[in-house]
């Protein structure tokens, strides 16, 4: 059975995996149990809207630990085999270990809209901490409320920008 992962990843390791380089034991984000119960969503399986939430609530938190990480909110979607997912790091939040992301589970990626100034504004204020201080900074969570992520076909990475 496949999972939807959410992988936040910085511009080197997007176009590294464009052109085959396999990323091997990288962060990643489910909408499992865990996740929806630090958001307050009921179990997925029974309301499709509840599974959206959930998926989206996983977006989010993968794209401030992104944020956190490497200074940009750069995430890939991937349906992943449960083999390639371990116990990883941000557990509490639906966080796992990607042991390894083939190109072809990639179904798409998400970035920021360049030049907004609540991204900046995010970057500054959670440079360097952990995805739980970073969530709870005002400027994150006005990031989180006011500027929405942009979808991209994964297509798209072999033209992905460095800014």
């Amino acid at each position: 059975m496949n999972v939807l992962v959410m992988v936040p990843v910085d511009v080197d390791q997007a176009r590294g995996l464009w052109q085959s380089v396999e990323p091997e034991d990288v962060q990643g984000f489910t909408a499992n149990a865990r996740l929806r119960e630090a958001f307050g969503i009921d179990d997925a399986r029974h309301h499709k809207t509840q599974g959206e939430d959930a998926e989206f609530a996983c977006l989010v938190i993968a794209s401030v630990w992104g944020l956190a990480r490497h200074g940009r909110r750069l995430v890939l979607a991937a349906e992943l085999p449960e083999a390639l997912l371990a116990e990883g790091e941000e557990a509490e939040n639906g966080g796992v270990r990607v042991t390894r992301l083939p190109r072809r589970a990639v179904t798409s990626f998400f970035t920021d809209q360049g030049g907004d100034d609540l991204v900046e504004q995010a970057r500054q204020a959670c440079r360097g901490l952990g995805l739980d201080q970073a969530w709870e900074t005002e400027q994150v969570q006005a990031l989180v409320q006011g500027s929405g992520l942009l979808w991209h076909s994964v297509e798209e990475l072999a033209t992905l920008d460095r800014a």
